[in-house]
C-alpha cells in the first residue's frame, strides 16, 4: 500500500488549499492505514485498482477544480468513524457525487460468475461465487459485499438490479438462493426483504439463513428500483443525502 499512500499524497500536494498537511497527518494516521492494510474487502490489496482510482480523482479535479476534492476531504475527515476510515469516507464521497458513472461488470469463469460495481477501475462492490443448480433450476451465490461506508448509498441495488436482471436473460425461469446471510445480520435481512426476498429459517441453531426470490418477484424488483440515485446536500453547515428516481436510468 505504501505506492497508493504515495501517490494519494501527492493528490492532496497538487491541490491549491491551505492545510494540506492536516489531510496528509488524516491519510498517515495509523487508523486509516491499518484500515486501508486490512484483511479480505475491508483492504485496498488491489494496488492497481487504487492507483487507477487515483488518475479518475485527478480527472475530476481538470472537470471541477480543486474544491470538489477539497470537499471530498473535509467530508472525509467529518464522517470518518470506528468503521470507516478517512480513506474510506473519501471515496464514499466520489462514489456518491459520480454515481452515474459507476460500471457492472460480469465475469464467467468454468461456470463459476462473479459480479463487481467499479469506479474509475475502483471495485467498490462485488457478488462472488455465483453458480447455477440445474437440478434446482436455481441461481446460488454467496452474496453481496460493499465497501465500507457505502451501506444505503443504493450501491448495494443496483448491484441487485443489474444482477436479476443478468440472470432473468441468461437463465430463464430460474429463482436465486443464498444460504450465507448471517442470522445476526439484520441489516441484510431487512435489506433483501425489501428487495422481494423470502427468508427461509431452515435450522434455528444453524448461524447463517437463507433467502430466495423468484423470477417475477425480480421483475418488480426491477420494475421499482431502477434509475435510483443518491445525492449529496449542504446545507451550509453538514452534509446529508437524499434518494431521488431518474425516470430516464441510464443503463450500464
Amino acid at each position: 500500500m505504501e505506492k497508493c499512500l504515495e501517490e494519494f499524497k501527492s493528490l492532496i500536494y497538487s491541490l491549491n488549499i491551505l492545510n494540506k498537511e492536516e489531510y496528509i497527518n488524516e491519510l498517515l494516521s495509523f487508523d486509516s492505514v491499518s484500515k486501508m492494510n486490512g484483511q479480505n474487502y475491508i483492504g485496498l490489496k488491489n494496488e492497481k485498482e487504487f492507483l487507477s482510482f487515483i488518475k479518475y480523482v485527478y480527472s475530476k479535479i481538470e472537470e471541477y477544480g480543486n474544491d470538489y476534492i477539497l470537499d471530498a476531504l473535509k467530508y472525509a475527515k467529518t464522517f470518518k468513524n470506528d468503521n470507516t476510515s478517512f480513506i474510506d469516507q473519501f471515496i464514499k464521497f466520489i462514489v456518491i457525487t459520480n454515481f452515474d458513472e459507476i460500471k457492472i461488470e460480469f465475469k464467467e469463469i468454468n461456470g463459476t460468475i462473479s459480479e463487481g460495481a467499479f469506479l474509475g477501475g475502483l471495485e467498490i462492490s462485488h457478488n462472488r461465487n455465483i453458480e447455477y443448480n440445474k437440478e434446482e433450476n436455481r441461481i446460488e451465490c454467496e452474496w453481496f459485499h460493499n465497501r465500507p461506508g457505502l451501506k444505503r448509498t443504493k450501491v448495494g441495488t443496483i448491484m441487485i438490479v443489474n444482477f436479476f436482471d443478468y440472470v432473468l436473460h441468461n437463465y430463464p425461469g430460474a429463482s436465486v438462493f443464498s444460504d450465507n446471510v448471517k442470522r445476526s445480520n439484520v441489516d441484510a435481512q431487512t435489506f433483501y426483504k425489501k428487495m422481494g426476498f423470502d427468508i427461509i429459517d431452515i435450522n434455528p441453531e444453524d448461524k447463517n439463513i437463507c433467502v430466495i426470490i423468484n423470477p417475477n418477484k425480480m421483475e418488480l424488483c426491477i420494475d421499482e428500483n431502477q434509475g435510483e440515485y443518491p445525492v449529496l446536500i449542504f446545507d451550509g453547515k453538514e452534509y446529508s443525502y437524499k434518494t431521488y428516481k431518474n425516470n430516464n436510468p441510464k443503463k450500464n
